[in-house]
């Protein structure tokens, strides 16, 4: 003990109550841990992008661009190989929000002067496109899985018919991309894709063919009047006269959109819709660019395919 004992007392009060402040902090920060676990655990995840949020500020302008050689495919040995490497490539691209994805041929060979295409020529219509192409043209077996895996499930019936290139794509996990929405889900910034299927305009303007084949039974002269008479109405009337044409967008009901330019069947649309589900029926639907849901909101909305020759 010191010559003064009180001096000793205070330094060890002193000690105790520096304890005690730095026990207050660990229990404060432990709080906030677990504020941040409890916090984690209410997030969706049925979804990989069930936390993605557009980009802020109005909008993307940008965009990202990737080149993969054909050639990657052709290191696999086995169809169902080549078809889950397809499936691993496409998740990354889907992963990094990739916009624009060019599948271009490295294969080498040697000059063809025949006018015919080689097997190995790349081009989005290979000498046979209804066989499994992974051995005569990696690149196109590549684009042929991309394009198939970037479009929404409910689409793909309309779009991809059986195919040889498509046996084992079943077995690949979906990419759930924003635009990969389920059968009543809403998109929250009333964006969603659709395909048409048909026209149901009741006037001139819809599908060229059929209106000149009513009258079986008149002359031959008349019947080129009359579709001479039509065709040329139709010139004139179909440049003001809007078309409905039938959209299925992968609801419980088939959306109706009005437009002055015919859409052949099965071709993919980007629809703006209401941002919540209406009450009313048809529910409204407008065609749009397939770039306005990332210029306009920067939503990520897929990549688009493209293949280049060697």
């Amino acid at each position: 003990m010191g010559p003064d004992g009180n001096n000793s007392n205070n330094s060890s009060i002193g000690s105790h109550k520096r304890e005690g402040k730095g026990g207050k902090r660990k229990k404060r920060k432990r709080e906030e841990d677990g504020d941040a676990v409890a916090v984690v655990a209410v997030l969706d995840t049925s979804k990989p992008t069930a936390v993605f949020k557009p980009t802020m500020g109005g909008g993307r302008k940008w965009t990202l661009s990737v080149a993969v050689p054909g050639s990657i495919i052709a290191n696999a040995q086995t169809h169902e190989l080549k078809t889950q490497l397809a499936g691993h490539i496409a998740r990354a691209l889907a992963v990094f929000c990739v916009d624009e994805v060019v599948v271009y041929d490295d294969t080498p060979r040697a000059p063809n002067f025949n006018s015919n295409p080689s097997p190995n020529s790349q081009s989005t219509t290979p000498a046979n496109p209804s066989s499994y192409t992974g051995l005569t043209s990696p690149s196109h077996f590549l684009t042929h899985l991309l394009a198939y895996l970037e479009t929404p499930p409910y689409l793909r019936r309309h779009l991809f018919p059986l195919h040889p290139n498509l046996r084992f794509a079943g077995q690949l996990p979906s990419l759930d991309m924003p635009h990969h929405l389920r059968g009543g889900e809403w998109s929250a910034g009333g964006w969603r894709e659709g395909v048409a299927i048909g026209s149901s305009s009741g006037g001139s303007g819809g599908y060229a063919g059929g209106e000149g084949k009513k009258d079986k039974y008149a002359n031959k002269k008349e019947k080129r009047m009359k579709k001479k008479k039509e065709k040329e109405a139709e010139k004139v009337e179909e440049e003001v006269v809007e078309m409905e044409v039938t959209v299925d967008a992968g609801l419980d009901r088939n959306f109706v959109i009005k437009t002055t330019s015919p859409i052949p069947p099965s071709t993919r649309l980007t629809l703006r819709l209401p941002l919540k589900p209406p009450n009313t029926t048809p529910i409204p639907a407008s065609p749009a660019h397939p770039s306005h849901p990332r210029t306009t909101e920067g939503y990520y909305w897929g990549y688009r395919l493209s293949m280049a020759m060697g």
